[in-house]
């Protein structure tokens, strides 16, 4: 059923107000849970009060019959009561009043105001009219519409704000469920190293053990003789050298300080402190947030910035405290890096890891392709580049190079 448009006709003696109703009779009479009837301007054509309330009643009787209804109206006092009726429920088209345009969203739970003086402000309605106007309106009314269009905008606002995080719920999430992998994979790869050390460390003891007899028994039988001794100390000594040792900079103090860089050996990974208390350390390392013994932490300054190794002199198949160096062959460094269709979280790890292992390998520039698009990852990557003291300039690539597309990354001269 539809109530649309003006059918007053004189030759029936019809006004706009009794077409109107003429159709309303009609949907009392017919509709039922099965009907879907719209209505513009329903009540209208007559006197504001009384439309409303015969508005109202055909609104209630429709809604007990269970049919859908959809109506339009500019009756305040329509607003009102279908905001306290358990079965209605306002709506209203979103109205910039900035610019006075609309903008063709639909906005459920809050009726809207009527924004007249802004529609006839922007038909050329003077000022000092459209002031005359409000004021036969009554500052009370104009008050009550100038906080309904005020209640719209904020709910707008709550609106993005509640997308916003949204999203940024999820992608909590996501580095949630990341990190969670992230420490289950650690844990793995500590538990094979422990069964590796261990095994190998048997496996030393019991030909420590064998070698011993053995050169106990040659000794005896040989009668001391001296070319068996000798022998045996040699095995022993081999013996001796296949043993991890100890650097000499291992005994080495050295102070650290919440916001210093540090290397984590054992995990291969390049961090910030956070905080020194009673022998333990917490670090930042690659997003995660490490518990460590201080013996386990070694400050960059301590490690050989050309080569990215443990200072020379150290034993070939040991790692000493106080420096690291890539477990088997360092990783490949390049001077450019692709981050277009990336996250920002995302974008920054590959970009850290790149900057992290540039340095080592002596380069001084590298370029860093975020793409154009929005703009956001550009501005997010050169937040991050901001405050990285590894990083001494940041500027735009020339028009050939990618222009806007491209950032140039100058790092600092560790040498």
């Amino acid at each position: 059923f539809v109530d649309l448009g003006d059918e007053q006709s004189i030759a029936q003696s019809l006004s706009s107000f009794s077409a109107h109703l003429k159709h309303l009779a009609r949907f009392v009479r017919e509709a039922d849970a099965a009907s879907l009837v719209l209505c513009d301007e329903i009540g209208g054509g007559t006197d504001p009060d009384q439309g409303t309330a015969l508005a109202f009643a055909v609104l209630e009787i429709l809604a007990e019959r269970g049919a859908r209804v959809l109506a339009s109206t500019h009756f305040g006092l329509l607003k009102a009561a279908v905001h306290d009726h358990r079965a209605m429920i306002n709506a209203a088209m979103d109205f910039d009043t900035e610019s006075h345009q609309p903008r063709y969203t639909l906005r459920m739970g809050i009726p809207g105001a009527s924004e007249a003086f802004a529609v006839a402000s922007r038909c050329g309605f003077a000022d000092d009219l459209l002031a005359r106007a409000r004021s036969m309106v009554g500052e009370e009314r104009f008050e009550i519409e100038r906080l309904l269009g005020e209640l719209g905008r904020r709910t707008r606002d709550l609106a993005v704000t509640e997308s916003t995080l949204q999203q940024e719920l999820r992608e909590q999430r996501r580095l949630r469920d990341d990190l969670a992998t992230r420490l289950a994979d650690l844990d793995r790869e500590r538990r094979s190293v422990l069964d590796r050390t261990r095994a190998t460390g048997e496996e030393l003891l019991a030909e420590g053990r064998r070698t011993i007899e053995r050169t106990v028994r040659e000794i005896r039988s040989a009668d001391a003789d001296g070319a068996v001794i000798r022998a045996g100390r040699d095995a022993l000594a081999e013996l001796k050298r296949r043993l991890p040792t100890e650097s000499p900079t291992a005994a080495q103090e050295f102070e650290l300080r919440p916001g210093d860089k540090v290397r984590i050996p054992h995990l291969g990974l390049t961090g910030s402190v956070v905080e020194v208390r009673k022998g333990r350390v917490t670090a930042l390392a690659d997003g995660l947030c490490l518990s460590l013994d201080r013996a386990a932490v070694v400050p960059v300054e301590l490690v050989d910035p050309k080569s990215g190794t443990e200072p020379a002199g150290a034993a070939d198949n040991a790692v000493p405290a106080g420096s690291w160096r890539w477990a088997e062959s360092p990783p490949e460094v390049v001077h450019e890096v692709d981050l277009r269709g990336i996250r920002g979280e995302e974008a920054w790890e590959q970009l850290d890891r790149l900057i992290d292992r540039a340095i080592p390998a002596g380069l001084n520039e590298i370029r860093v392709i975020h793409g154009v698009g929005t703009g956001r990852l550009r501005a997010y990557l050169l937040a991050c580049l901001k405050d990285d003291i590894r990083v001494a300039e940041t500027h735009q690539a020339d028009l050939r190079a990618g222009g806007f597309g491209v950032s140039v990354v100058r790092l600092v001269d560790d040498s």
